[in-house]
């Protein structure tokens, strides 16, 4: 369940399991958000097909910004999903660089398996905003 925004208009700190369901209704607002969760829903068809298990939603799509221009996402893989293990089109949705290039969106991978202690962990991480020094929370979609 996605718990309620806070007075900054961001999620809790940590990773919040949701349904798509869920993602799609609170997130789909206005025709910029209906747009990239379009866009992510192509994208997740991919992911699936590279055996990804869950990803990180994250930055200023999880907020209640009115016209975010991104997601960031993180990957939670196998331990033996590698860059050398996948389709091309995979690589592009482990790479930053290339998923920037392609997408315009910021993505990375973490090898760590179905761990909740670790998934939590690394929402604490990459759910820290440098931008205004405050952790915000992620969103845990299961693929």
């Amino acid at each position: 369940m996605i718990p309620e925004f806070n007075e900054f208009g961001e999620l809790p700190r940590g990773g919040h399991a949701c349904t798509w369901e869920e993602f799609y209704e609170k997130f789909r607002i206005n025709e910029c958000r209906e747009n990239l969760c379009l866009t992510l829903e192509e994208v997740l068809e991919i992911a699936r097909g590279c055996g990804f298990l869950k990803v990180l939603v994250g930055g200023s799509f999880a907020t209640t910004e009115e016209k975010p221009r991104d997601m960031d996402l993180v990957w939670i893989t196998d331990f033996d999903v590698t860059k050398d293990s996948v389709k091309p089109e995979c690589v592009h949705l482990m790479e930053d660089r290339l998923a920037d290039q392609r997408y315009g969106w910021s993505m990375q991978y973490l090898p760590i398996d179905h761990d909740p202690e670790k998934i939590q962990y690394w929402s604490f991480g990459f759910g820290f905003c440098a931008k205004n020094k405050r952790d915000r929370g992620m969103l845990v979609l299961e693929l």
